[in-house]
């Protein structure tokens, strides 16, 4: 019986696994896509999450959150920080800081 236990333990921690990878090559790909979109060099090619937490969707079901960030450049020089949010695998945001220009 132990044996099962240990076993159903290892399949759920792995498939926890392949899921939380999916999900940062998906949110790899939209912050990837943002950067192209604006121009923007998206600079070490991967993205780290920064926060997971469990919610419900509009349908009710019980979803993980997650918050990747990375890294891009708009001049080449300077490094500024984007966000990427998930709720499932379906991205729900992708932001970059926004520039402030100033105006005389």
């Amino acid at each position: 019986m132990n044996e099962i236990l240990l076993l159903l333990l290892v399949f759920a921690i792995a498939l926890y696994w392949q899921n939380g990878m999916r999900c940062k090559e998906i949110a790899s790909t939209a912050a990837r896509l943002e950067c192209k979109r604006e121009n923007y060099q998206f600079l070490d090619q991967t993205v780290h999450q920064q926060h997971i937490s469990m919610s419900r969707d509009t349908g009710g079901t019980w979803r993980f959150w997650r918050d990747y960030r990375f890294e891009y450049s708009i001049d080449g020089i300077e490094r500024r920080r984007g966000r990427v949010l998930l709720l499932g695998q379906k991205v729900v945001s992708v932001n970059v800081e926004t520039i402030n220009t100033i105006i005389h």
